[in-house]
């Protein structure tokens, strides 16, 4: 049975009624920032090669100038073809300009080519949200509150936020700061007329090269001597790409890193390819598939085939595993990733994490169809989501190492990089989070192939992400294919496990009656099923709902019914789980004796398990129940014991939780200083982690003086 201990449903709630005089935390208080967290610097560099532009860069400024003295928000979008530049102009403009805004530049990549691959708008503020320094636990769950807190935290400040290569004004809507300080700037393939008449944006367009620009340009990267001296050939090429800056810097880079390779025969490969399209009526020319083809033949056969593989890649980027993983374990992956960048087919944009642009995309995609076929495309997409399977899964094992799990990838690891590093729960949480926007692309490309078996393991895999940082809109979808995969399966357990974690999601979304649907479906398909862990978990998950709502009497019945499923089941700490919520519950039906007898058991049978963070947690609930009957002297004892269980083992949140309830009864006693004491011990941590009850505990501190 999965243990239910961090924010969602241990705190101050349980008992809110009783002892909310004594406590300074509030739901309703916003996260603050992270102390420390530096200003946001996330603009990309400057293109090296960066040529010209002269006349779209004199647009952009002279829009800038015309809206400067507005007192609405200034928005300007340019707008262009794919790789005509629109990204390294806007760059080269602001680089000139980030001075204006001290308080922080920011940039989403919004991955507009098309509305399968977009970044959703969710996904973009608990990007923005985490740079301006919200710590994840905090991140809000739904669309609409990320956007108000977004524009509470950018309302006073001057901010520069770049919103690249957007899909439509359905992505950008709530994204853009409502300061009048603030500037954003759009780039999209297309004219956003929302953009310009419900934000006022300034709209700059971006055209092609012109000859002199694109000369330049190849100047740049393949060496002016040979430009100047083969003149009348660098004109072929410089025509024949169309003014396109990816098709120039294609053929820039294959000139550079080839000394022996002429702009004669580079004119000659265009003029081949332009009589072969004629003949086979094609139509017009497309000088960067041209480029592409070309440089796509440089390469070796192994780099060939994962130019075509990286096509199929179903996130935004590529790590080196898993590339790797899509030549069937590859040695040398890292090796052909660089052969890639080379001619300017991949992109690195962290270290060993790579992307495609969305035109070399296609051009992948063209020539996997051509020669990798349905099957073998399949059978590399297969590899890749496998090898995200046993990554998330092997994290998933480091941060809840005592959950029980289903999928036969857990009876596997031990091979898996994480698992032999033996990473810190830290550092396994930070992993996932890195990979998320992957792994959630795994599963819907699982669901997309018929992969049934990896959708739902996937989403087991993510329990420990979704559950220690939310995601909620994201968790909510991926378990409702996680669901429908684990049916098609046949899986009847995994199905239960699907409902009852989406359920979660459903609750932190606010969506009380379609969670309790998901809970009760869970139980009734694992009582059908014979899995009674699978059952209880899914009765005790209803019942920390009712005992987040408040729904005392209810959830006390839901843990009964949960430890009457388990017995017999020969799992003590399961049982003891159960008996500390019943306890919870009987507190608050305000059943103190008896709730104070069944949380002292639970904390005895978690004790001999041994379980210490569980211990201390029913240590706490027992102090809670003491402070909610009125007898605050009767909780130090067990707090004291908690809080020193909570420092020991490195769990911060709830050792300032303890140490503020500490404070509670100390307040209760009327001793100020020792008050003051154990306050400041809680907002050293709460602060680490812009926790909402830093403030209040802070304005606390100051009415002590």
């Amino acid at each position: 049975m999965p243990s239910v201990s961090g924010g969602n449903f241990h705190g101050t709630a349980v008992l809110a009624e009783s002892i909310a005089s004594l406590m300074v935390q509030s739901r309703e208080t916003p996260p603050t920032i992270v102390p420390g967290t530096p200003k946001p610097r996330l603009l990309p560099a400057v293109a090296a090669h960066f040529t010209n532009r002269v006349r779209e860069l004199g647009a952009l400024t002279r829009a800038w100038e015309e809206r400067a003295d507005s007192p609405a928000p200034k928005v300007i979008a340019l707008t262009g073809i794919g790789g005509i530049g629109k990204t390294s102009t806007v760059l080269r403009w602001l680089a000139d300009l980030v001075g204006q805004f001290p308080d922080g530049q920011l940039f989403v990549y919004l991955r507009g080519g098309s509305a399968a691959s977009a970044t959703t708008p969710d996904e973009a503020l608990a990007a923005l949200l985490g740079h301006l320094g919200v710590h994840p636990e905090h991140v809000p769950p739904t669309l609409e509150r990320k956007a108000e807190l977004f524009r509470t935290l950018t309302a006073e400040r001057r901010i520069l936020l770049l919103l690249d290569d957007a899909l439509n004004y359905a992505q950008l809507h709530h994204l853009l700061p409502a300061s009048p300080h603030s500037l954003t700037v759009v780039t999209a393939r297309r004219l956003l007329p929302e953009l310009v008449r419900e934000r006022g944006a300034a709209h700059v367009p971006l055209a092609p090269l012109d000859e002199a620009a694109s000369l330049a340009l190849l100047a740049r990267l393949a060496g002016p001597e040979r430009v100047t001296g083969q003149r009348e050939d660098a004109e072929v090429v410089a025509a024949s790409c169309g003014g396109s800056p990816l098709a120039l810097c294609t053929v820039g880079s294959r000139l550079a890193v080839r000394s022996h390779l002429t702009l004669a025969a580079v004119a000659a490969e265009f003029a081949a390819a332009d009589a072969t399209a004629d003949a086979e009526q094609q139509g017009a020319e497309d000088p960067v598939r041209q480029n592409l083809d070309a440089a796509y033949r440089e390469l070796s056969p192994d780099a060939q085939r994962l130019h075509r593989l990286l096509a199929l890649h179903p996130g935004p980027d590529c790590s080196v595993p898993v590339a790797a993983a899509a030549l069937g374990e590859h040695p040398d992956a890292a090796g052909l990733l660089a052969e890639l960048a080379e001619l300017h087919l991949v992109e690195e944009t962290a270290l060993g994490r790579y992307r495609q642009h969305d035109q070399v995309r296609a051009h992948a995609a063209r020539l996997a169809a051509a020669e990798e076929g349905p099957a073998r495309s399949g059978a590399a997409v297969r590899r890749m989501i496998s090898r995200y399977l046993r990554l998330a899964a092997a994290a998933d094992l480091v941060v809840m190492p005592l959950r029980w799990r289903l999928g036969p990838v857990y009876r596997s690891l031990a091979a898996e990089p994480l698992v032999q590093a033996a990473a810190s729960a830290e550092q396994a949480l930070a992993f996932l989070e890195r990979e998320r926007p992957n792994l959630a692309a795994a599963v819907r490309a699982a669901e997309e192939y018929g992969f049934s078996e990896l959708v739902w393991q996937l989403c087991e895999a993510l329990w420990s992400l979704y559950f220690m940082r939310g995601h909620h809109q994201e968790w909510a979808e991926t378990h409702r294919l996680g669901a429908r995969a684990a049916l098609e399966c046949g899986e009847v357990s995994a199905e239960a496990r699907m409902r009852n974690q989406r359920g979660f999601a459903l609750v932190g979304l606010g969506l009380f009656g379609e969670a309790e649907q998901e809970y009760r479906a869970a139980a009734r398909l694992d009582a059908e099923a014979g899995h009674v862990l699978g059952r209880a978990s899914a009765i005790e998950s209803l019942g920390l709902m009712m005992l987040r709502q408040q729904q005392y009497d209810e959830a006390a019945e839901a843990f009964r019914e949960a430890a009457e499923v388990l017995t017999g089941s020969g799992d003590p700490r399961a049982l003891a789980l159960l008996a500390h919520h019943l306890g919870r519950a009987m507190a608050g039906q305000g059943h103190y004796p008896a709730a104070l007898a069944q949380l002292s058991a639970a904390r005895t049978a978690l004790a001999a398990l041994p379980d210490p963070y569980n211990e201390a947690r029913a240590l706490t609930s027992i102090a809670e129940a003491h402070l909610a009957a009125g007898r605050p002297a009767e909780a130090r004892e067990p707090l004291t014991a908690a809080l020193a269980i909570m420092t020991e083992r490195g769990a911060k949140t709830q050792e300032a939780y303890v140490a503020e309830l500490l404070a509670a009864v100390a307040r209760a006693e009327g001793d100020r200083t020792a008050e003051a004491d154990r306050l400041r011990r809680a907002l050293a941590v709460y602060a680490e982690t812009g926790a909402p009850a830093a403030v209040l505990i802070t304005e606390r501190l100051a009415e002590l003086g």
